[in-house]
């Protein structure tokens, strides 16, 4: 977490320099995720997000900014991809990370169905596949992560 706190405040200072926008407020939430409530859900059935194969406690990081002037967007996202980038990056060199990303807090530069796994991904087309014929969810509902299209086996 100190990495995540070192890296915050770098973007605070480089975006106050580079924008002069001084209205912003950038956040960083810290969610904790213990490894009870993982044993629990594979207790009771399973856990569709993929995280029964977790060995240990998380932290779930949302970081998320609010600024005015929709002519900042473009600069915004390509920092805090750059920040979300080296935070993963550190995580993975300390052994830390964790491959999992949280649809309701992921961007859409993300994709965090495809970290629920293979065999929760399948599950999830068997129930889009009765429960919604014909694509109707993922066809006429606008935005949102959708569930992916199994990948065709092609032989080669």
């Amino acid at each position: 977490m100190h990495y995540i706190t070192d890296q915050h405040n770098l973007f605070n200072s480089s975006w106050r320099q580079a924008t002069g926008d001084t209205t912003f407020s950038l956040n960083a939430i810290f969610h904790p995720s213990p490894r009870v409530i993982f044993e629990r859900g594979a207790e009771r059935s399973g856990n569709i997000l993929g995280m029964d194969h977790q060995k240990g406690n998380c932290i779930l990081v949302q970081i998320f900014m609010a600024f005015s002037g929709a002519e900042l967007e473009f600069e915004a996202r390509r920092r805090l991809t750059a920040y979300h980038a080296a935070v993963k990056q550190e995580a993975v060199k300390m052994g830390a990370y964790v491959p999992f990303e949280y649809a309701n807090y992921a961007d859409k530069t993300q994709d965090p169905i495809a970290t629920y796994g293979e065999e929760n991904m399948a599950f999830l087309r068997r129930v889009k596949d009765r429960y919604g014929p014909g694509d109707v969810l993922r066809k006429r509902m606008p935005g949102g992560f959708k569930i992916p299209e199994e990948k065709a086996n092609v032989a080669r």
